[in-house]
């Protein structure tokens, strides 16, 4: 058998701490990542093994930037539960006794780890506030203008709109800082 099909004790660890973090592994059943999401997700633990060997004294803080990063690039994800503090914390544990040479303690180790289980996890509803947020406004919408070089097209396109046939009328006024507000009237 070739030394490079034998995955390291360390992969192994990556592999079993994603196979735990609960968040990851909603990410992929919901398909945050799109059709690949299971892909992305074995792809994370090569990225994370390599990024270990190019790169020297890893701190958890520098690993939890990387993997929030990661997340919200691949699976446009934000995780606010504090659990990348948790993985990265326990990767770079596993680092640290596999450079030592304790390839046997991080084996004994990552048995113990249990894998998520997504069947425990409940949707929670929105709080109110929650839910107001989700709401998109409908007096009064901002539309960034800073894609444009001349806001003036921007307001004429957005009256042109307004005039082609919307029952509703907008009023549009630039705002200094770079926004464009909007607000609807219905016609009387």
């Amino acid at each position: 058998m070739a030394h490079g099909l034998i995955p390291s004790p360390f992969k192994l660890s990556i592999n079993r701490v994603f196979g735990g973090w609960t968040a990851l592994q909603l990410a992929v059943s919901h398909g945050f990542g799109g059709v690949h999401s299971a892909e992305k997700a074995e792809w994370m633990v090569d990225v994370v093994e390599k990024w270990f060997q190019d790169n020297d004294d890893i701190q958890p803080f520098d690993l939890e930037e990387f993997l929030a990063e990661v997340l919200e690039t691949e699976f446009d994800m934000v995780c606010d539960d504090n659990s990348l503090q948790e993985v990265a914390k326990h990767i770079c544990g596993y680092f640290r006794l596999c450079s030592q040479g304790k390839h046997n303690d991080v084996l004994n180790q990552i048995q113990e780890l249990k894998s998520a289980n997504l069947q425990q996890c409940i949707e929670q509803q929105p709080t109110e506030d929650e839910d107001e947020e989700a709401r998109v406004p409908s007096s009064n919408t901002q539309i960034p203008t800073h894609f444009s070089q001349n806001n003036s097209t921007v307001n004429s396109d957005l009256e042109k709109s307004s005039a082609a046939g919307n029952d509703e009328e907008m009023d549009v006024d630039a705002v200094v800082d770079g926004w464009t507000v909007v607000q609807r009237h219905k016609r009387k």
